[in-house]
């Protein structure tokens, strides 16, 4: 009989460099000899977003054509993360100009969700807000006017 095998379940205690050593007794027949492999594993931290919710002032749509929306901060992982929009409200027309920045064409919130190159099973979700702003208004109060959205 060829033996079967046994596979198992492995849990990282801790982030760095590993190696999974496996090995096969030789047949009791002594069709093969004893087999030895070792494969070699780097046990990355879980990626996270850093701030799960940005909100930004939306003026007009040639304003947010020349000024994308920078992503949120990622840590964990590889480092390496690529995003794609899962979700946009109607008016947002979001798209993902780059790896570090949002294009949005209208005032509205956008779900956007991260993924480690390296390691396309990890991923984190985020949310960008753009906020219509409707006004400016100047108060002086001093020698400089402080501005405040309407």
């Amino acid at each position: 009989a060829i033996p079967t095998c046994q596979c198992v379940r492995l849990r990282a205690s801790s982030v760095g460099l590993a190696s999974l050593d496996a090995r096969l007794g030789a047949a009791p027949d002594g069709s093969w000899g004893e087999q030895r492999a070792c494969v070699p594993l780097v046990v990355l931290p879980p990626l996270a977003v850093q701030e799960a919710t940005l909100v930004y002032p939306w003026l007009c749509a040639a304003h947010a054509e020349a000024h994308p929306l920078p992503l949120p901060s990622v840590s964990g992982g590889s480092g390496c993360v690529s995003w794609r929009v899962e979700q946009a409200g109607p008016q947002s027309a979001a798209a993902v100009a780059s790896d570090r920045y949002l294009s949005v064409r209208g005032a509205g919130s956008v779900s956007l969700r991260a993924t480690d190159v390296r390691a396309p099973q990890a991923s984190a979700a985020a949310r960008v807000a753009a906020v219509e702003v409707a006004s400016l208004l100047a108060i002086s109060s001093g020698e400089l006017p402080a501005l405040v959205g309407g």
